[in-house]
């Protein structure tokens, strides 16, 4: 086998990765799968796939179980219930891989949505994140591997939000103009009302703003980011906006003094020049691809007031000439994780038979482990947090 691409890298939303020699044991084990797939029949015991074989059934074997799963006997209220932890640990090594670094927010966001009485369609997708994990060989290049799995889409879903950011900086990126940008910073003075409550003040006076002169007569377009904290000291949520604008150098004391006639109460603003649009991509795009922060997702009371608060509420606003631009349409773009790159690549391997050997100890399992170049999140699973 030939030595890897040393550019390919492994990233949790599906992106190619490389093989080599490690790689090899992966090709061993997956003798008998390879068998079955190159017959025109259905699987049969034999075969290293199990349920998981696409001969096997036209649907994922989530789709035709008749089990009840944990997720649905929690939301049942049934005896399997009893505790938050199994119904996420339970589903499948693949699941606890793909969220082994962010686990113990994953359960406290798993119970702010039951708390909060979401549809149990969310709840189970969320859950279920990643517990349906394949590792797929590129027909281009047979010595390079990656991982794909099913996705929640749920923008409280950290693994999710890190596909969803990288899509959101790449359309940002071909927005900014060549003389370059303005990064501006608008702020709220709240008095401990709902977030809900800031949250569409803050959304109608920015409106208010694009039609007043200090604004309209310099700036053509450009994309607004919400970022929401919670201010222990001040006892009062804290939304803002981060704006990425196209157009002329806004004085920041007019814009302060704008701001305030609008909203009455609010006039801390913030105006500069991007000198690296690839940082200042970066910086606001984690908010619209990343809701949680932890000055409010440690606290369950907050928490779900963040939930239903942000619930079906767009984080990336666009405006003037940048309405409608790929920018524009990232965030809604819930499927481009599962058709990137869909015709160059075809299943090789379940990663649940892999996970499961390789913490058995099997040499071979953990070798194919480590031409993912996935060692390190392996092994994060292996530890309590």
């Amino acid at each position: 086998m030939d030595a890897p691409s040393p550019e390919s890298t492994h990233t949790p939303s599906g992106s190619p990765v490389s093989g080599g020699a490690g790689a090899e044991p992966l090709l061993a084990a997956s003798a008998a799968s390879r068998e079955c797939l190159n017959q025109p029949r259905p699987c049969t015991e034999g075969c290293y796939q199990q349920e998981t074989c696409p001969l096997r059934t036209s649907l994922e074997h989530s789709e035709t179980s008749v089990e009840t799963s944990p997720v649905d006997a929690f939301l049942a209220g049934g005896p399997e219930a009893n505790t938050l932890d199994p119904v996420l640990d339970e589903l499948s090594l693949s699941s606890n891989f793909r969220h082994s670094g962010w686990k113990p927010v994953r359960r406290r966001v798993f119970e702010a949505l039951t708390r909060t009485k979401q549809a149990s369609s969310r709840v189970s997708s969320f859950a279920s994140c990643g517990s349906f994990t394949t590792i797929e060989r590129s027909e281009i290049d047979p010595t390079r591997f990656r991982l794909r799995c099913n996705h929640c889409h749920d923008r409280l879903c950290t693994p999710c939000a890190n596909g969803r950011s990288w899509r959101l900086q790449q359309a940002l990126m071909t927005q900014f103009p060549v003389d370059g940008a303005l990064f501006i910073t608008l702020t709220l003075c709240g008095k401990r009302e709902p977030l809900a409550e800031l949250i569409d003040r803050l959304y109608k006076s920015f409106r208010y703003l694009r039609s007043h002169p200090t604004w309209s007569d310099k700036v053509d377009g450009g994309a607004a980011f919400l970022e929401v904290k919670w201010s222990d000291k001040a006892q009062r949520w804290h939304p803002h906006l981060h704006i990425v604008a196209d157009g002329k150098f806004i004085d920041q004391g007019e814009l302060s003094n704008a701001w305030r006639s609008i909203t009455k109460d609010s006039f801390i603003v913030d105006v500069r020049r991007i000198r690296n649009k690839e940082h200042a991509a970066r910086y606001v795009t984690k908010y619209a691809s990343k809701p949680l922060n932890t000055s409010f997702s440690d606290t369950p009371k907050l928490l779900d007031e963040a939930v239903i608060a942000l619930k079906g509420r767009r984080l990336c606003l666009c405006f003037g000439t940048w309405y409608g631009t790929a920018l524009d349409l990232a965030e809604d773009e819930v499927l481009a994780d599962d058709l990137v790159d869909a015709g160059d690549w075809t299943f090789w391997l379940p990663l649940e038979d892999v996970l499961r050997d390789a913490r058995s100890g099997d040499p071979d399992a953990i070798a194919t482990i480590r031409s993912l170049d996935c060692e390190a999140l392996w092994r994060a699973t292996l530890t309590p947090p």
